[in-house]
């Protein structure tokens, strides 16, 4: 999870899954190429749906976090799919 605030923009919550594994710039280099599935997901927070004191911000970061973590724990990537007979993709 990674938030960008830009002061006149607003903050971007930007989730993923897919990359889990991927911990180092190592660990990036020895999984390429990547025969992954990737599902991204992001949320736009306009400035003023920002709060903007300390202990505020913290509850309202929390709360976007924990919605980040159930969408990832709901959005896991499919990994029992059969693979594409040769036959089939002709």
């Amino acid at each position: 999870v990674r938030v960008v605030v830009t002061d006149a923009n607003g903050v971007a919550v930007v989730a993923h899954t897919g990359l889990d594994a991927m911990q180092t710039l190592r660990d990036v280099w020895r999984e390429l190429p990547a025969e992954k599935t990737l599902l991204v997901t992001w949320r736009w927070f306009a400035p003023d749906d920002v709060p903007d004191s300390l202990p505020e911000l913290t509850r309202w970061l929390n709360s976007v976090w924990a919605g980040v973590d159930g969408w990832v724990s709901r959005s896991q990537p499919l990994t029992d799919l059969p693979e594409a007979d040769a036959a089939s993709d002709r």
